[in-house]
């Protein structure tokens, strides 16, 4: 079946890598020999993450192991994960946060860098299905306008990043750095039709191509309007305690 992949999707995916990977990119922890054991199910030899008592836990929903060495490029990590002994060959899987023997020595240790904040898109029905803090990026409304004059047009796409912290300390950050990402800061806005970095299954995607739409379809795409608060819910919980949202809007020009 072929699926066309809209110029909408094409940017709500862009805003996504450019939060977790950008902007979130030194919100990271590092575990160091973790050892490693088989698990039939994911047929992965992963960490113990319930004995290591992590928190949040590496292999939580909008985490997981970091995949690029530095923000926006193309090629798969070469320095944020390593598997002992030399002598073994596997491939990562980022999502489940653990790797695939494929030849050579069994895999039996891993050093590991991985993501402390969840990047998750869908809000709020899923938002409580990681640990906390959460970053919620929701672009949810399409507005078209006229560019000046002549052909082309401009798109609208309000949107807001909710924050869902563990502390007043780590929400007025992550507040303070998402804005700061997002004032006066333009996007660049990328074509997946050839996927995103990760397979759907947890692995990298080799074929992967950052292929930006500018000289295609957009002449570029810019943050205006963006005004950070924090949130109070009268009914407290450990998800609604130390909330924040960042409102914006992004304007594409086609």
């Amino acid at each position: 079946m072929s699926v066309q992949i809209t110029t909408f999707r094409n940017i709500h995916m862009s805003m996504h890598l450019y939060i977790k990977n950008t902007v979130l990119r030194n919100w990271f922890a590092e575990e160091l020999a973790a050892d490693l054991t088989y698990d039939q199910t994911t047929q992965l030899y992963l960490p113990d993450y319930e004995g290591m008592e992590l928190e949040p836990r590496p292999d939580s929903r909008g985490r997981g192991w970091i995949y690029f060495d530095y923000p926006d490029l193309e090629d798969e990590q070469t320095n944020q994960v390593t598997v002992y002994p030399a002598g073994s060959n596997y491939d990562v899987n980022y999502v489940f946060g653990g790797v695939r023997h494929t030849s050579g020595d069994i895999p039996d240790q891993a050093d590991f860098n991985w993501n402390y904040v969840s990047v998750v898109d869908e809000w709020p029905q899923q938002v409580n299905a990681s640990e906390l803090p959460i970053v919620v990026v929701d672009i949810s409304t399409i507005d078209k306008k006229p560019y000046q004059l002549g052909g082309g047009k401009k798109l609208v796409n309000p949107g807001t990043l909710h924050v869902f912290a563990t502390t007043k300390a780590e929400r007025d950050d992550l507040m303070s750095i998402l804005h700061d990402a997002l004032y006066e800061q333009h996007l660049n806005v990328y074509d997946f039709e050839d996927g995103t970095p990760l397979h759907y299954d947890g692995f990298f995607n080799t074929g992967y191509v950052q292929t930006t739409l500018s000289g295609i379809l957009v002449c570029g795409a810019s943050f205006e309007n963006v005004v950070a608060r924090t949130v109070y819910i009268n009914r407290i919980s450990p998800l609604n305690e130390f909330r924040a949202r960042v409102n914006f809007e992004l304007h594409t020009y086609m």
